[in-house]
């Protein structure tokens, strides 16, 4: 049992420990502390309850309302929402780890694409996006003729990339929040949840035929890709996460580090055409289980 004290001393740490993180956004160490924004809120919710951190929460936001923009305040919401959420699902006894971290992640890709909405209404984001996913293309093809390889890229529509970015960088963060806060709760009596290592991580088979289906419909349809884009980067996304999953496994019979697998996600996001080719890599797995294969031949 605790009393008041101590759940108003574990409020203080929550908002100490979230003003921190969202003041690091606005630093060169925002690199690190963004995989760590919904950890306050996940921690203190799966501790205390959602009813009780949802005080704190309205305390901060308020304040941060009359502060900042509101582009700032979706930004502390994605964190506290995310965390609220991870959290009261980490309570719930029948929930696994595979639901605190997938309600965590629609949570936060829904919120990030609200404050996409709120900032291309006040600073026309998507076109500053738009034209720096350009500028990427086009450095990738002069690095490609360096090596005297004669391709253009193709120009593939934001409505297709940034829906994938969001959703995988949103994943990082709240797998990372979720490992590092089942620990600290582990540690503190609460009982645990693990997720399967991620070399394990495979989706089925049909999602290969569906999203095969989705680029044929695409490619037949009239109308273009516009009509089917909210389905397509959900597909591309899962396979993108496939993708990494098998490196995964790869790093692992090498006997390399997990960390491995972190660092080469982080470093491809600014190359399209490295992250093409780890998206034809998850297809590969996806459709045909390439892991399978592998293990079939060392046997």
């Amino acid at each position: 049992m605790t009393g008041p004290t101590d759940r108003v001393r574990d409020g203080f740490w929550l908002c100490a420990a979230f003003i921190l993180l969202f003041a690091s956004l606005f630093t060169p160490f925002s690199f690190f502390t963004i995989w760590l924004f919904p950890l306050p809120f996940f921690i203190h919710t799966a501790k205390r309850s959602w009813n009780f951190t949802v005080g704190f929460a309205s305390v901060l936001g308020l304040l941060l309302l009359l502060l900042f923009h509101p582009v700032v305040l979706s930004l502390a919401l994605f964190g506290m929402a995310t965390g609220i959420v991870m959290g009261e699902l980490y309570r719930r006894p029948r929930m696994r780890a595979v639901d605190v971290v997938l309600g965590g992640w629609v949570v936060s890709v829904l919120l990030l694409l609200l404050t996409l909405v709120i900032a291309e209404q006040s600073f026309h984001i998507i076109e500053a996006f738009q034209s720096e996913w350009k500028k990427q293309l086009m450095e990738t093809e002069r690095l490609m003729k360096g090596y005297d390889i004669n391709y253009v890229m193709p120009e593939l529509p934001l409505s297709l990339f940034l829906p994938v970015t969001l959703g995988t960088v949103t994943f990082g963060v709240v797998s990372v929040s979720f490992l590092i806060g089942r620990r600290w709760l582990v540690k503190r009596g609460l009982p645990g949840k693990s997720l399967p290592s991620f070399d394990r991580w495979r989706f089925p088979r049909s999602f290969f035929v569906v999203y095969l289906g989705l680029i044929l419909l695409t490619l037949l349809s009239k109308y273009g890709i516009g009509e089917l884009a909210p389905a397509l980067p959900v597909f591309t996304l899962l396979i993108l996460i496939q993708g990494f999953s098998f490196l995964a496994f790869i790093f692992r019979r090498r006997g390399w580090s997990r960390w491995w697998v972190v660092a080469f996600a982080v470093l491809s996001f600014p190359f399209p055409l490295l992250l093409m080719g780890i998206h034809l890599i998850g297809m590969m797995d996806m459709g045909f289980d390439l892991r399978g294969k592998i293990k079939a031949n060392d046997e």
